[in-house]
């Protein structure tokens, strides 16, 4: 006499769960770091305070830059000063 077809699916499911334990392992570097920016004069801001030679630096207008301003390349000078 053969099981009935629920009875050896439950069994199935039972024999996974059971078995089939995983450990789960924490990660705490999944969380976004918050976006640093540095204020630069007059205008804009930069994403780091200073870099290598080759590094690239991201150049933006900030938060309280007039919006209607915009940096084009080409027309758009941008002073380096090493230290």
């Amino acid at each position: 006499m053969t099981p009935p077809r629920s009875l050896a699916a439950a069994c199935v499911v039972l024999a996974t769960v059971l078995l089939d334990r995983l450990p789960a392992d924490a990660m705490c570097n999944t969380i976004p770091s918050v976006a640093r920016t540095f204020a630069s004069t007059p205008l804009g801001e930069i994403d780091r305070p200073y870099a290598l030679p080759g590094h690239r630096v991201v150049i933006r207008l900030g938060e309280c830059d007039d919006p209607s301003l915009e940096f084009v390349p080409g027309e758009t000078a941008i002073t380096v000063t090493f230290t």
